[in-house]
């Protein structure tokens, strides 16, 4: 007898879901990252809870509109990585599904961001979203006293700060 068959699953279920669940995850984020925020949100739940940087978003209405105000930036996505669990080797808790990428707009274009989604019932019901919020946001002009500050040791401007 089969993992799957002794658990009451169908063969290949567990491996199934997963697969699903990794498709959602993707339509998704090629839906909004190259702009198709509506059609991006066929992929989440109604009631989707989303912590971000700034900012917990409960639910579409809240989601679509985080998602709708950082899209626009966007000038292309660098890959990095995808990673999969299912949680408690059942599909019914869900499937995690970890992105690693570069969001790459007209100010940084190697800016790592990592999204982690808990896929339930075909929809992303969680996302855990991580990134440099800094790192999105155009250098100002610098002081009107002097150049920037020079980065312990290196004698030359500090990297990876902006200022407000």
């Amino acid at each position: 007898m089969t993992e799957d068959a002794a658990r009451g699953n169908a063969p290949g279920a567990p491996r199934d879901a997963t697969l699903a669940a990794l498709a959602v995850v993707r339509g998704y984020h090629q839906a909004w990252t190259t702009g198709d925020v509506e059609g991006a949100m066929r992929y989440v739940a109604d009631d989707i809870f989303c912590r971000a940087p700034e900012a917990d978003f409960r639910g579409k209405e809240d989601y679509r509109d985080y998602i709708a105000s950082f899209a626009p930036e966007l000038t292309g996505i660098g890959w990095i990585a995808e990673m999969v669990e299912v949680l408690d080797e059942e599909p019914a808790e869900g499937v995690r599904i970890a992105l690693f990428y570069y969001p790459q707009t007209a100010v940084t274009s190697t800016t790592p961001a990592a999204e982690l989604f808990t896929v339930r019932d075909g929809r992303i019901a969680e996302s855990v979203l991580a990134f440099d919020r800094i790192a999105y946001v155009p250098a100002g002009p610098g002081p009107a006293s002097g150049p920037e500050p020079a980065s312990p040791g290196t004698g030359g401007p500090s990297r990876g700060c902006r200022r407000p």
